[in-house]
Order: C-alpha cells, then sequence, then structure tokens
C-alpha cells in the first residue's frame, strides 16, 4: 500500500514536490526530476572533531619518516655488501609503507594517527576510506565537499576523505553522540496523510534517531530501489564493516511495521517476548509491539511502539 506520493526533488530551489507535478509548488517554476538525496551522517554528528592542521601535519610525518627510518636502520645494520644493503633497506620501508598504506585505507589508521589520536574516513558520511577514492584520485575526478563542517586539505578534497580527531567513543568507528537525523521533506498532501498517524522514531545503537515515517533502508552504503523513489535510503556509519551495504528494509503501513532482511552478511535479528529468532533473507516479517531488531549485533529498537501501544 502507498501512502506517500513519490517524491521528486525541484532542479531550482531543491525543495520536495510531487513527481506528476508541472512545477515546484515551493517556487512556482523548477522542473523536479531528482531523486531524494541518500541521507549520509556526517563523521561530526557522531561524536568527532575536526583534527587541527598541526595534528594532521604531524600524522603525514609521522607516517611518512617510520618507513624511511627503519629502512635506514635496517641497511646499515645488516653484516652485507653494499648492493644487498640498499635492497634491504628498500624493501623494509615497501613493506611498512604498504602495511601503512592498507591500514590506512581500511580502517582510517596509519601509524602517525594512531599516535596523533586521528583517523581519516570519509568525508561525507564517516566510514572507511576504502579504495573508491583513490580511484578518484588516479581518474581526475571532481572533488568531493565534505559535510558541513568538516575540514578538508586540497588533497583529502581530491580523494574525498577527512582527518577526524578520536579519543574515547568520539570516533567514526562507533556512533559517539546522541543525534536525530533530519530526513527529506514530504509533499504537502503527503504529510496531511500522516499527520494522523502517531510518531515513532528509529533507534540505532541507543544513540542515533531517525524519524519512521514511510519506507527506509539501512545500511553501510545502500543504493536506493529503482522503483521507489520516495524511499529513504540511509547510510550508517560503520568502518567495522559488520553491517552490510544495504542491511534490512523497515515498511511502516498505516499503524503497523514490517521488517526485511535484504540478503545481509551478518543476519537480522528479532527479538520479542523475550525469544530470539534470525529473519531469513528476503523474508518480510511483521514487527510486534515491544520487539527490537539486532543488526550485526548493534540494536535497532522502534521508540513508541511498545507492548501494547499498537492501534
Amino acid at each position: 500500500m502507498t501512502l506517500v506520493d513519490a517524491v521528486v526533488v525541484c532542479g531550482r530551489c531543491g525543495g520536495p514536490a510531487s513527481a506528476s507535478a508541472v512545477s515546484c509548488p515551493a517556487c512556482r517554476g523548477g522542473i523536479p526530476g531528482e531523486l531524494l538525496p541518500i541521507v549520509r551522517v556526517s563523521p561530526l554528528s557522531t561524536g568527532a572533531t575536526n583534527a587541527s592542521p598541526t595534528r594532521r601535519a604531524a600524522s603525514c610525518a609521522v607516517s611518512v619518516a617510520v618507513p624511511v627510518l627503519a629502512g635506514t636502520a635496517a641497511a646499515l645494520a645488516a653484516s652485507l655488501t653494499t648492493p644487498w644493503r640498499v635492497t634491504l633497506g628498500v624493501a623494509v620501508f615497501l613493506a611498512l609503507a604498504a602495511l601503512q598504506f592498507a591500514t590506512w585505507l581500511w580502517w582510517g589508521r596509519a601509524l602517525g594517527n594512531v599516535l596523533t589520536s586521528t583517523r581519516t574516513v570519509r568525508a561525507d558520511d564517516g566510514t572507511a576510506l576504502s579504495s573508491g577514492g583513490i580511484r578518484r584520485l588516479f581518474r581526475g575526478g571532481e572533488a568531493v565537499l565534505a559535510a558541513p563542517g568538516v575540514q578538508q586539505g586540497p588533497l583529502l578534497r581530491r580523494i574525498g576523505a577527512a582527518t577526524v580527531s578520536v579519543r574515547g567513543d568520539r570516533d567514526p568507528l562507533r556512533l559517539g553522540a546522541v543525534e536525530r537525523v533530519e530526513l527529506p521533506s514530504r509533499p504537502t498532501g503527503g504529510a496531511r496523510r500522516h499527520g494522523r498517524l502517531r510518531p515513532l522514531m528509529l533507534v540505532f545503537d541507543d544513540r542515533l534517531r531517525v524519524p519512521l515515517e514511510r519506507s527506509i533502508v539501512l545500511g553501510r552504503n545502500p543504493e536506493r530501489p529503482e522503483s521507489e523513489p520516495d524511499t529513504i535510503v540511509l547510510a550508517l556509519p560503520d568502518m567495522s564493516r559488520s553491517i552490510s551495504k544495504a542491511h534490512v528494509r523497515i515498511d511502516r503501513e498505516a499503524e503497523r511495521v514490517f521488517v526485511q532482511d535484504l540478503g545481509s552478511t551478518n543476519g537480522t535479528e528479532l527479538v520479542a517476548h523475550d525469544r530470539l529468532s534470525e529473519l531469513s533473507a528476503g523474508s518480510r516479517v511483521e514487527l510486534p509491539p515491544g520487539a527490537h531488531l539486532l543488526l550485526a549485533g548493534h540494536r535497532l529498537r522502534i521508540e513508541g511502539w511498545e507492548e501494547g501501544s499498537a492501534a
């Protein structure tokens, strides 16, 4: 059952409009045609703070200096002829440099990051940089701007990364602060239709709060279903990669809530009446009041969906 009209974004003012509208109701013009944007959680909204220029420079200097010093020390200490000493030194340098590059790429932390308590992450959502940014750098793609408030240098902007300060739970590796995600607006007609529904809130790991007003797909880096332009797509910050790219779908139909595992690697579990059951991939199950989900061990509950509260 469809609860709202398909939503597009006006090309002139960015406001929401019905896909069938001839002109945008907000600016009385424009040509709506874009899908609702994928909602990503900024690394700063998860509790991290910008690393200062000094700490960013120190992190880079340490990461470069350690392989150089280690290679030089190995070459000088070896009882070999000069050509073999040089070969050994270069091999040690390359091995340490490759190891640091791999840990920086997949976990955001080379040795310099560890010593300066910083982490390099994707600038738009706080997840691991992976190999996409490096490919963008060598292909000469456009620079990627960070989420609001995130600082970037020229090189990090080119690969879509940012270096943030991390101490304790102020780390994009896990959600470190209570944060309500603001979702894209609905068309006016859809808003009136939803006005009679009681408010429900998805709460992820008891920290991230997302209004549950219509269908929403959650994962580490999900894609929007092609035939559903009004579905909310929420990318969760999870550098541990325990959550799948597209992990679970939550549907609200009036006063009923349905959940569907999207073939996640680590599974989705339903906890209801003190009993735990694993959802089959692709199966759509109604969520009973008071129940909650476990997404690869991360708790996902619905605030306002307690026992006896369903209409």
